[in-house]
């Protein structure tokens, strides 16, 4: 753990106390206000699936411990807390935090691929300036390519005509005042849904940034964007983004940097008032994609098909004329059309000396390989995939389903920046999957 003053950067699993209650200098603790605004986030989120904290009493100390979600919290007074990765040999939190940036970067459908490789090797800030600085970036690039106007619908009691007279309301406001109209007309105007979102973003972040450079770079646009209004309703302006042209494709990016920030949206469902910021994602979600896109990386693509997130098959194929419970297995591999590995990550620790505990593997791991096993033909060989830890540095022996058909082997896969390595580690699995392949637990 790493403290200062407005902050602090824990690990998954760590737990915090309330510094009232301790005076043990090892325990981290923080302000009573602080703490409590967490329990209200806990207790505003207990009815949902996504458990980013837990709350108990120990010995008479109130404890928070964080879950297998990383990210940023910041509370009602400022104070910021990250929450990275525990991520084998690795105890220098800039490389926790970069490590986990990169792996960030491949989350589907988000924008943190803008967070540069530069950054990441020069830079040495919270997560959130991380975050403001890419969205910056975007900025910086929408600027470049003009400002969108649209034409909007004004109203208007003028001296003068202009557009049309809207004789209703004439008659209501100017039954008296005859020299004025009360008009409506169609403005050419940089006062659209994108334009307000972006000014209502700028706002949100020079309020929470604590970097020099993204303050004054946030406060400049804020001068930029001073003729746009605010938005009024952030959620309307939002969904009236839905079905825009092309023409409007150059602020994809921003706005969803500006979806994360103005609402929140990290891939959970998390809610309540009770924090300023929230920015918090299930590492299962980001260690899937990440192994996913160095599979499709650097599995030799003219060999073979690679398929993520494979929705094709069903536990059930019929049940009164449909299909239910479909698979979706993380990676299949095909060869000719031909399914020959089926692998699935999980974000859990693996023991390699507890075989007597099942190396702490799930039963419901291994039920939902042997579905997948069984769901696709050809007996593709099965591969469970966790992170690299101190209890888990090698392959464990394969799990033979039944002989000569499926055969699972779980593997330990090592996080870390070492292109090399991870190469290494996606060519050896493909290796192996020829030679299964081509031994006699397949028929062509």
């Amino acid at each position: 753990m790493s403290v200062s003053k407005n902050h602090i950067v824990v690990t998954e699993f760590d737990c915090i106390y309330k510094s009232d209650q301790v005076q043990d200098d090892s325990l981290v603790s923080i302000h009573q206000d602080d703490f409590n605004s967490l329990i209200a986030f806990i207790l505003d989120n207990s009815d949902t699936s996504d458990v980013a904290m837990t709350y108990f009493r120990k010995k008479g100390k109130e404890i928070i411990r964080f879950n297998n979600y990383v990210g940023v919290i910041e509370t009602k007074s400022g104070f910021t807390i990250e929450v990275l990765p525990k991520i084998f040999h690795v105890d220098n939190v800039q490389e926790q935090r970069n490590i986990f940036l990169s792996m960030l970067r491949y989350l589907k459908d988000s924008p943190f691929k803008t967070i540069s490789e530069a950054h990441l090797k020069t830079k040495k800030f919270p997560i959130l300036e991380f975050f403001i600085t890419a969205f910056l970036g975007e900025i910086d690039t929408l600027f470049q390519k003009r400002l969108k106007r649209a034409y909007v619908e004004k109203e208007e009691n003028l001296h003068c005509v202009k557009g049309r007279i809207d004789f209703p309301s004439q008659i209501a406001y100017n039954t008296v005042h005859k020299e004025k109209f009360f008009v409506h007309y169609d403005e050419f105007s940089l006062d659209i849904p994108q334009n307000r979102l972006l000014k209502n973003t700028f706002h949100y972040l020079l309020s929470r940034s604590r970097l020099y450079k993204n303050k004054v770079h946030l406060h400049q646009y804020l001068q930029i964007w001073d003729s746009i209004p605010f938005s009024k309703n952030v959620e309307s302006d939002f969904q009236q983004l839905n079905g825009h042209s092309r023409l409007y494709s150059h602020y994809e990016k921003p706005l969803q940097w500006a979806r994360v920030f103005l609402k929140g949206e990290s891939f959970t469902n998390f809610k309540g008032k009770s924090l300023n910021t929230a920015l918090l994602f299930p590492m299962e979600r980001i260690f899937e994609d990440y192994v996913a896109a160095k599979f499709k990386k650097y599995l030799p693509s003219e060999e073979i098909t690679i398929r993520t997130q494979d929705k094709r098959n069903h536990l059930i194929n019929d049940h009164k004329g449909k299909a239910k419970f479909q698979l979706r297995p993380d990676i299949v591999i095909e060869k000719d059309g031909i399914p020959i590995a089926i692998l699935d990550t999980k974000w859990k620790a693996v023991n390699e000396n507890l075989e007597k505990d099942n190396y702490w593997i799930s039963s419901s791991d291994m039920y939902q390989l042997f579905a997948y096993g069984k769901k696709y033909p050809n007996n593709p060989k099965l591969f469970l995939i966790y992170p690299a830890s101190a209890t888990f540095t090698k392959d464990l022996e394969p799990f033979i389903y039944n002989e000569n058909e499926l055969a699972l082997v779980a593997k330990p896969f090592y996080l870390g920046r070492d292109r090399d390595m991870i190469k290494e580690f996606v060519r050896s699995i493909f290796s192996e999957i020829m030679v299964y392949n081509a031994s006699n637990f397949y028929t062509s």
